[in-house]
């Protein structure tokens, strides 16, 4: 099956994420230790998927200081990898006030996530 338009993309990628999201996700797949790694309580999610954004989630580390995660749009140019993919699913599973550890690289104060957890 060919999709010819991008809107047909979104179609795809959101059913397929809407369907694989039954299953039961408690953290996306961990890059090893060595990769920064921050733990905090979630205060505001901010998904902009739909709209060909990312997601940002502002949370409180345990060290009081408000600190943001983010993971890149899903529709680009290469696809997104099946690992980015469990990562979102995982993402949306997630609500206000629970505690994560996030994993990725910091640019400019910013996590950007290869990984997520729930737990401190």
């Amino acid at each position: 099956m060919i999709l010819y338009t991008r809107g047909m993309w979104k179609l795809f990628l959101f059913s397929m994420l809407t369907v694989a999201g039954c299953s039961s996700i408690t953290s996306s797949p961990e890059p090893p230790a060595e990769n920064p790694q921050a733990v905090g309580r979630i205060i505001s999610i901010e998904d902009q998927t739909p709209v060909d954004g990312g997601v940002k989630i502002e949370l409180m580390t345990v060290e009081n200081k408000k600190l943001t995660f983010f993971m890149r749009s899903l529709f680009r140019n290469p696809p997104p990898s099946e690992v980015e993919l469990e990562l979102y699913r995982t993402i949306q599973k997630l609500n206000v006030d629970d505690w994560v550890r996030g994993y990725g690289e910091f640019d400019d104060g910013t996590l950007i996530l290869t990984g997520i957890a729930l737990g401190k």
